[in-house]
């Protein structure tokens, strides 16, 4: 509530408006700018190029199977709740509640405050921390044990999507640039080009856009 009223109070009431331009209109935005940030760009210096190419093909397909398996762990423990009796079982039964309350909530409060006052929806940056509190809501669902080989299938298939994604995550890794600075990649470039004029003809006034 102390936070809730510091932020209403000191810094939402006195933003200017025009500020107030960078976000989405709507949720599938929103999800879509997550979705894009989180697998974006292979880089094709990591792997050969046929591999590059399937890898571009299956990368619709890796979250929204993420997520199905999710969905089926979930149905899987609840169909099993009574099975669920050790303590570490239900104290990470509450703690996956807690966090999944947590991401409804938080979108709730902001499709209202979209609703109400057009306060734009979070996207890209501003919704960076989706990221984790889904991740932990997953990992928490692949940790906990369900009695039998069948009642641990989709558990198992859900640790296999995580690996796959674990690996897909490691071949987007560079070392140039982020997704929302790609436009800025060459600028190393254009610094030591700066450092030459500087160091060779004294140049210490550079204009820019």
């Amino acid at each position: 509530m102390v936070t809730l009223f510091l932020s209403v109070s000191a810094v939402l009431l006195q933003f200017p408006k025009k500020d107030l331009y960078y976000g989405a209109t709507s949720l599938r935005e929103t999800v879509s700018t997550i979705v894009d940030a989180s697998l974006y760009e292979l880089n094709p210096y990591l792997m050969h190029p046929p591999l590059h190419q399937a890898l571009s093909h299956l990368t619709p397909f890796l979250l929204p199977l993420l997520g199905i398996l999710g969905v089926c762990q979930l149905v899987a423990l609840f169909l099993h709740r009574a099975a669920l009796r050790d303590v570490h079982s239900k104290w990470l039964t509450r703690l996956g509640c807690v966090l999944a309350g947590v991401v409804i909530l938080t979108i709730s409060a902001h499709w209202l405050s979209f609703q109400l006052f057009h306060l734009l929806l979070p996207k890209d940056r501003t919704a960076i921390y989706f990221v984790p509190l889904c991740t932990l809501v997953i990992g928490i669902l692949t940790v906990i044990p369900l009695p039998g080989k069948r009642g641990n299938v989709a558990r198992i298939a859900l640790n296999a999507q995580l690996y796959v994604l674990a690996g897909f995550f490691l071949l987007c890794m560079r070392l140039g640039y982020f997704k929302e600075w790609k436009y800025d990649a060459d600028i190393k470039n254009v610094y030591s080009v700066l450092a030459y004029y500087n160091h060779a003809y004294d140049i210490k006034d550079i204009a820019s856009n």
